[in-house]
């Protein structure tokens, strides 16, 4: 196995290089579900929210790596839970920015085991066509 020495190396080994960056910044996804992030203290959820959880699907056509994939996204930007509702029911979409790996943690389950990357990045709610005319 390769041996991973830098942010660079593990992000290239992990599927998010500069090529996949570009094709996720690139598109628009289609807003499926869209969650508070609250901060935890002593194993206990605080009322304190540190920011949104945003579930993506990517677009119908199109590069087949993408095409009807889920991506889930982090941003720290505070929206209340109001217009996160709205968006949904509008049935939003929009574009990611500024993505980068927050966190990379193994989960075993018996005998198999993944890799979780936790992806951060800039969320851009697309402005709706009917109302945009």
């Amino acid at each position: 196995m390769a041996k991973v020495n830098s942010e660079i190396d593990k992000k290239d080994l992990l599927g998010v290089n500069a090529e996949m960056k570009n094709l996720i910044e690139s598109v628009d996804w289609d807003l499926v579900d869209v969650t508070l992030d609250y901060a935890w203290e002593d194993k206990k959820k605080t009322d304190t929210v540190t920011g949104v959880t945003w579930l993506l699907v990517g677009p119908r056509r199109g590069d087949k790596r993408i095409r009807n994939k889920e991506l889930t996204v982090t941003s720290d930007e505070i929206v209340e839970q109001n217009i996160l509702d709205a968006y949904l029911d509008a049935g939003a979409s929009v574009k990611v920015s500024d993505l980068d790996i927050a966190s990379i943690w193994p989960k075993v389950n018996g005998s198999f085991a993944t890799i979780n990357i936790k992806l951060i990045g800039h969320i851009n709610v697309l402005p709706d066509e009917e109302e945009a005319k």
